[in-house]
């Protein structure tokens, strides 16, 4: 018997040393592997931030070992960017191997990926119909415009250049080219739904006795709506307003006051109404009004409201209701211009 109860210990024995040989090595392999982890701060788009063990990752979601919530899965849909934690670099010997034809190097998953620049090109040609310019002696006001317009979009500065002309004949005078239109706008975004704005408009318009006028204003601008069916744009701001017009001193039996000309400060507002309607048709409205600050009463503006319905993908057909209203303007002349367009526009 006791050589039984020697054996029986012996046998415990080794049987306890074994089990230590396996379970020092497996806890060294564990500890070894939670140290080649990654470290890395994962910024979801709600702004909120994730920090923890890279464990797995793939093109569906991610996987992170956290301190207070475990181990957690997070779909890619909803990761703004991943970056690495400075304050637990990973070790350069123990780094993850990428899988096959991904790179997760700590440079790749920090850095965002870069703003889409779009550019898109479009060119008009439309025929169209005004009100009369001088009631009683110029009858309707026909013609032809055709404009060019280049749009830069995307990353934090987005501009555009609009360049139109028309040919215009009003009953009964003879028929001449009186219209040269440039447009140019430059926003930049300063954060969220802010950017700072520049718009300069600067117009020849025969029908108005117009040799120029220029609008120039700088303003802030607000973009409280912005979903992908709709957008909505407010920018105040401070403008400055030039015009200058000559023209004959009789229309007709008519004596034609004297055209005055103007120019300084004003209040100036832009908003921009955009609506799209899945898969064709883009409906958008703008107005800008300018109310002169000096002593002189002064009110200039200008709304435009647009149907565009897609052909193709690159040809539309448009209709436009424009009306300016120019409160300097010398009688008799309408100070009110009502115009009614339809064309094309081909993009490209």
């Amino acid at each position: 018997m006791a050589w039984l109860a020697r054996t029986c210990a012996r046998t415990c024995t080794l049987l306890a040393l074994a089990a230590l040989s396996f379970i020092a090595p497996s806890q060294a392999r564990a500890q070894g592997d939670a140290a080649a982890r990654p470290h890395v701060v994962v910024t979801l788009h709600d702004g909120s931030r994730l920090v923890g063990e890279l464990v797995a990752q793939d093109s569906a979601g991610v996987t992170l070992h956290t301190d207070v919530l475990g181990q957690v899965l997070i779909s890619r849909a909803k990761i703004e960017h991943i970056a690495g934690d400075p304050a637990h670099p990973p070790p350069a010997a123990m780094a993850p191997q990428p899988p096959a034809g991904r790179d997760t190097s700590a440079a790749a998953v920090a850095a965002p990926p870069p703003p889409t620049i779009q550019w898109i090109r479009t060119f008009n040609v439309s025929g169209n119909y005004s009100s009369a310019a001088v009631p009683g002696y110029s009858g309707e006001t026909k013609g032809l415009q055709l404009a060019f317009g280049l749009e830069r979009l995307g990353g934090a500065t987005e501009w555009s250049l609009n360049v139109s002309g028309g040919y215009q004949r009003t009953e009964p005078n003879p028929a001449y080219i009186n219209e040269a239109e440039l447009r140019l706008t430059i926003s930049h975004n300063i954060g969220g739904p802010f950017s700072l704005r520049a718009e300069t408009e600067i117009e020849h318009d025969a029908v108005d006795e117009l040799d120029v006028r220029v609008w120039q204003q700088v303003g802030l601008g607000w973009t409280p709506v912005r979903t992908p069916q709709v957008t909505l744009l407010l920018s105040p701001g401070i403008g400055y307003t030039e015009e200058r017009g000559a023209g004959p001193e009789l229309l007709g039996n008519a004596r034609r006051q004297k055209f005055e000309d103007a120019q300084g400060l004003a209040v100036a507002l832009t908003q921009k109404f955009t609506w799209r309607l899945p898969p064709a048709f883009v409906v958008s409205q703008e107005l800008v009004t300018f109310h002169g600050l000096d002593d002189r009463p002064r009110l200039q503006y200008l709304g435009n409201l647009r149907l565009l319905g897609m052909v193709s993908a690159h040809v539309g057909m448009t209709i436009d209701y424009r009306r300016d209203f120019d409160s300097t303007i010398p009688a008799p002349i309408n100070k009110t211009i009502e115009r009614l367009s339809a064309g094309l526009q081909f993009s490209f």
